[in-house]
């Protein structure tokens, strides 16, 4: 056979030696062609996990593809989230991992791999036709699918052979080919079904199957009769599904069903099997539900032929699991966990003739619910009979429960159900893997032995099963973090899968991190089980812990079958809030002299709490180190929106772009800083618009934001040095941003604007308009395109420069984007600028209401983002000199995390710094710099010089009520010296200092709460707010409402719906986030329905925080308490004087777990095993 061989194939049709018909065409074979399947290791992925691809190319042949791999993955809405290029492949296999956003859109996510060789499995079209859009000059290169019809009809759930005398069922479906849902004009076209019964007397019949246009599968060669003909009409329902069903005459032999939907048309031809000699068959229906365990489950029969009683055989897995007999036309079936991954039933019955009739209908894998290990409810353990829930057991179908979701805290990890791993055999003949499995299921391992054929190909010689049969398992059920002076209930539930009862001893290491609340009992860290057989039980330990941090437990579970052991942690966290306090010094030696000395001061408030003040100093050489450090969490708050979410993308884009204009080589930077790139990027798809805009949650807001839209884009522009952009992407966002210009100019916004500042009252137009035109200039390529939107963007800023600007944030906005347009007027506006600016030890910078705001060390995120601004525009003009000292200001105003205020303000001014940055001269830095405290004698040095002034050079330091530190800078060149200090206040500090404070308040905040006492398990959390009048603003941005939840609770399942308020609920640990849309002069309320998860007692205070987002000094804060949780004790969780926590026997229950049959019968499928049933009996 050659490369390409061309062969024709001849059908002839014979009835004895007559040629009835004759066929033939021409097939064409290329040896070279390859085939590609693609899989994952689940099929249904959560929020962050990975999603673990496999490739695997062969040719035709069945040798493997030895080329390289091109893989591409989609989102819902067909955005391309990440590509693999080139992709090196081991015997035609590659493997590659995706990460999955925090918030990913649901639906169907696409994986195409292709060998780089080859074409796509898609059909492009150039379309070289010459058109204009917006005055521009354009060609487009488009990509479609091939498809002959707008409509798709499929037809499913019929059986493959015609069965006279009974009632024939199917349904068919149709949707649209582009996966477009159906609309409401869809619906108004009927749907015509025309269903032909034939009765042949000498026809040739093809294989059964659907057919396509025309063809209706029967070749007459002699008289064939129309029995009956049947036409129906309906209306397409809302899921594009029409059931049919009809009787099947006792003569027919073939039917025919056509389908039409508007130009699309599909066949289903069906014929008869060979003819019994009695005549009659029997037929089993399709279950109309999913079947689930636990639920009973009805399967109808219908048989030609009356019988009293009819047998039936249940299968899975290769296994009878079921049988029985009935004397109705149903049988009732109730699913075990043994039918989980699917099962056949086959149902018989025999003639006094000894004829047997049979018919299987396949039942699919049964539904199953996302669980976690273990489910319990706070039902006591001292009640007989059954207690808590159902256990749920990973990958098995089994009824919901409406507990809590269990949390709990095993050491070993049991969420993916799959071992994913490669090994490459190359060069050796045969390997062995060795597998562990997860230790409190099973502790087994398994060994298997590959061995490498001819032509590649592989077989497994030898397989041990895994002994996976354990006499017991257990949970651990603990509260994930605690506040300290909080104690709780350790739970531990222990299940016997023996078929006797046993007793079982479950102890608790004693540790000196925590105590067990005992009272006089002598042994309080053990407790002896009595399980029955199939049963559980569950043992309690009140505990108190005593330290700060990181708490462990060991727990045994020991039985004369078994002993093992398992281990959880707790976090315990201080009371209070926690603060933060930073102090930045920009160190750089004047000229003449060869040293520098410093003093930093700090002295900790009132009521800080025990134990919880700590501080470190930072020193680097560089101006972006401290930011370099952070990339991945540069500011401490919610980044759950389109915006907040670039906080992980812009950033690296500046590094990287100063890494590479400095000519730094810092490959470990260089890769953090993408990695965080392509999952930024992958994140802000997510907020992408069908339209082309972005806005702050994508498809849910009603429409696009200019300002967001113009954001991303710039970031996107700035990041194609870096990653692949998809070019169209950015074409469409640049025409919907063109398309929200007026005629006098200005950029209108039909959305929300998240930004205060941007809002901008008289002025919003102003900078709205100025922040636009920066991005429509980012990129001379794109700008080309769209020159008449510039110049009159450029033009209505210049008239409004001329009329004055009042505000300071956006004259300095308009100064920056007319220094990009190389407009005249821009010189102007910064020296007004100039003339507005504050000078403090010498330095220039500019306030806006400050205030109204909250006092803080750091500056105003407008602040901040003004002076970046103010930055970028001199050094676009060439003024870097005169702007040494203001960016000597900028960098010092930096937070613990190297952000600052909020996320604009840190993008905006992190781009400024790495500019800047370029000109630092690392080449000549060396320096020695001493830190000396004066409550510690230890001196503290650190060396910076060219190979190490990217690293960030950080040590602890002595911290009693004050801190003073002495600085000493010797050598050549300059330094970023930070000191961070972390404490916390105590509940009562906290609320004076909030009351001392609510003068600068910018909200006002009433929280109520209303306590359950006769359940303690629920808790109403009411809290109201609203903007002062005191405040300049009318209405906020973006705010945030930051909800600590008491320790134990949690949020009520489907406790919150978006609505024009409430943007988006963010369930974080031990916090709930509500992003609220702006909050006005109005009050707003909003509930929260909490309840019990774990057993705690002495439950802590909490704090709310309400705050403008993007500018976080506008704020108020509020504790909240439960004097129900607060006062109550731990042994309320443990009975009548604790007795069921410290008694000798615990709580058992007689739930039973469900366990698979076993039996020896094994076969190749339904009818084999059926027939081997028959056999036994």
């Amino acid at each position: 056979m050659g490369h390409k061989s061309s062969f024709r194939l001849v059908v002839k049709g014979y009835e004895d030696t007559r040629l009835l018909f004759t066929e033939n065409t021409t097939l064409k074979l290329g040896q070279n062609t390859v085939s590609t399947l693609v899989w994952t290791h689940r099929a249904i992925y959560r929020p962050n996990q990975t999603v673990k691809i496999q490739v695997q190319s062969v040719y035709v042949d069945g040798t493997p593809y030895r080329g390289k791999l091109d893989i591409v993955a989609q989102d819902p809405t067909g955005n391309v989230i990440q590509q693999w290029r080139s992709l090196d492949s081991l015997q035609g296999m590659g493997m590659a991992e995706l990460t999955l956003p925090h918030n990913p859109p649901c639906g169907i996510w696409a994986i195409q791999a292709t060998p780089s060789l080859l074409p796509l499995n898609a059909i492009t079209f150039h379309f070289w036709s010459v058109f204009h859009l917006k005055g521009s000059k354009s060609n487009n290169l488009k990509t479609v699918a091939d498809a002959e019809e707008k409509y798709s009809i499929t037809f499913s759930t019929h059986p493959h052979l015609l069965k006279p005398s009974l009632t024939f069922s199917t349904q068919v479906k149709i949707s649209r080919v582009d996966e477009v849902s159906m609309s409401v004009a869809d619906g108004e076209s009927g749907v015509r079904v025309s269903v032909t019964q034939l009765r042949a007397r000498r026809m040739e019949l093809e294989d059964s199957g659907p057919k396509g246009r025309g063809d209706s599968g029967v070749k007459e060669s002699g008289a064939v009769v129309q029995m009956a003909m049947q036409t129906i009409s309906r209306t397409l329902p809302e899921d594009g599904k029409i059931p049919i069903q009809f009787h099947v005459q006792e003569e027919a032999d073939t039917i025919v069903i056509q389908v039409t939907f508007m130009s699309a048309e599909q066949i289903l031809v069906l014929h008869r099997t060979s003819a019994s000699p009695s005549g009659p068959y029997m037929q089993i229906y399709p279950p109309s539900q999913f079947a689930q365990i636990g639920d009973p489950l009805q399967l109808n029969i219908e048989s030609v032929h009356s019988t009293k009683e009819f047998h039936y055989v249940v299968m899975s897995r290769g296994q009878v699991v079921a049988a029985g007999k009935e004397t109705s036309s149903s049988v009732l079936l109730t699913p075990t966990q043994s039918w989980a991954s699917g099962a056949c039933v086959t149902a018989f019955y025999q003639l006094p003739s000894g004829e047997i009739f049979t018919d299987t209908v396949n039942l699919p894998r049964l539904r199953e619910q996302v669980c976690n290990l273990a489910v319990l409810t706070d039902a006591s353990f001292q009640n007989s009979g059954q207690t808590g829930a159902l256990k749920y057991v990973v990958g098995i179908a089994v009824p919901e429960s409406h507990g809590a979701e269990n949390t709990s805290s095993m050491k070993t990890d049991f969420s993916d159900p799959w071992i994913w791993m490669k090994t490459d055999m190359s060069d050796i003949s045969a390997t062995s893997l060795l597998l562990e499995t997860a230790a409190a299921f099973s502790l087994g391992k398994t060994k298997s032995s590959v061995r490498l054929g001819d032509q590649d190909s592989a077989h497994v010689s030898r397989l041990k099963r895994m002994a996976d049969d354990k006499p017991l398992t257990w949970s651990v059920r603990l509260p994930p973090s605690l506040i300290k002076g909080e104690e709780f209930i350790l739970e531990v539930t222990v299940l016997n899968h023996l078929k006797h009862d046993t007793e079982v001893t479950v102890a608790v290491d004693k540790n000196q991190m925590f105590e067990f609340v005992s009272g006089d009992v002598s042994t309080p860290n053990k407790q002896i089980l009595g399980l029955k057989a199939l049963g559980q039980a569950g043992a309690l330990f009140p505990i108190r812990p005593l330290v700060l941090g990181e708490v462990p437990f060991s727990i045994h579970v020991m039985s004369s079958d078994m002993q093992n052991y398992t281990a959880a942690k707790l976090i315990v966290l201080p009371e209070g809030h926690q603060q933060t306090f930073s102090q930045s010094l920009f160190l750089d030696i004047p000229p003449l002299k060869s040293n520098l000395s410093k003093e930093v001061r700090f002295t900790l408030p009132g009521g800080v709490v025990p134990g919880t003040p700590r501080a470190h100093v930072a020193v680097t050489g560089d101006i972006l180190a401290l930011s370099i450090a952070g990339l991945d969490s540069l500011v401490q708050m919610p980044v759950g929106c389109g915006e907040q979410n670039m906080v992980h993308f812009a950033p690296s884009v500046y590094v990287l772009r100063y890494l590479s204009q400095a000519s730094h080589t810092n490959n470990e930077i260089a890769q953090k800083a993408l990695a965080y790139m392509k999952e930024g990027y992958n994140r802000e798809l997510l907020y992408l618009r069908n339209d082309g805009s972005f806005s702050g949650f994508g498809q849910s807001d009603a429409s696009g934001s200019t300002w967001l839209t113009a954001f991303v884009l710039r970031c996107f522009l700035q990041a194609r040095a870096f990653m692949e952009i998809d070019q169209s992407m950015l074409s469409k966002a640049f025409t919907w941003l063109a398309d929200q210009q007026t005629p006098k100019g200005s950029f209108t916004e039909p959305g929300r604007v998240l930004h205060t500042q941007l809002q901008g009252g008289l002025d919003g137009p102003v900078s709205l308009t100025a922040y636009v035109l920066v991005t429509l200039l980012e990129d001379k390529t794109q700008t080309g395109f769209y020159p008449g939107n510039v110049s009159k963007a450029q033009e209505f800023l210049e008239a409004q420069l001329a009329n004055g600007i009042s505000s300071n944030y956006s004259l300095s906005l308009v100064a920056y984007a007319l220094t990009l347009a190389n407009s005249p007027k821009a010189e102007g506006a910064i020296n007004q600028l100039m003339r507005r600016a504050d000078i403090r030890d010498g330095v220039v910078f500019w306030t806006s209401g400050d205030a109204d705001l909250t006092d803080s060390w750091q500056p105003s995120s407008a602040c901040i983002e003004m002076a970046a601004y103010v930055l970028l525009t001199l050094f676009k003009q060439g003024s870097i000199v005169e702007s040494i000292e203001l960016m000597k200001w900028l960098s010092r105003q930096r937070g613990p995390l190297g952000g600052f205020g909020s996320t604009q303000d840190t993008i905006i001014a992190l781009e400024a710094l790495s500019f800047y940055a370029v000109f630092s001269g690392s080449d000549a830095i060396n320096l020695n710099i001493k830190v000396t405290s004066k409550i510690s004698p230890k001196e503290m040095s650190f060396k910076i010089n060219s190979t190490n002034y990217l690293n960030r050079h950080q040590q602890e330091i002595p911290l009693d009520t004050s801190v003073y530190l002495d600085i000493l800078l010797e050598g050549r060149g300059f330094a970023l010296f930070q000191m961070n200090i972390f404490y916390n206040l105590e509940s009562l500090a906290l609320s004076q200092t909030a009351r001392h404070a609510s003068s600068h308040e910018a909200f006002g905040l009433r929280v109520e709460v209303s306590d359950d006492e006769a359940g303690m398990g629920r808790i109403l959390l009411a809290i109201c707010t609203k903007l002062l009048d005191s405040q300049s603003v009318e209405q906020t941005g973006m705010a945030m409402l930051d909800v600590q939840i008491l320790s134990g609770f949690m949020l009520r399942q489907s406790s919150f719906e978006t609505n024009d308020l409430v943007k988006k609920v963010e369930l974080l640990p031990g916090r709930i986030v509500l992003y609220l849309d702006s909050l006005g002069k109005t009050e707003k309320c909003v509930n929260f329905p909490l309840v019990r998860e774990f057993k705690v007692a002495h439950v802590q205070p909490a704090l709310i925080q309400v705050f403008d987002y993007y500018e976080p000094r506008r704020r108020a804060e509020r504790l909240y308490h439960s004097k129900v949780m607060q006062d109550l004790t731990v042994c309320t969780f443990c009975g009548a004087n604790c007795n069921h926590c410290w008694g000798k026997t615990g709580t058992t229950s007689d739930t039973p777990t469900i366990h698979s049959t076993k039996n020896t019968i094994y076969g190749l499928g339904c009818l084999l095993l059926f027939v081997h049933y028959m056999i036994m009996k």
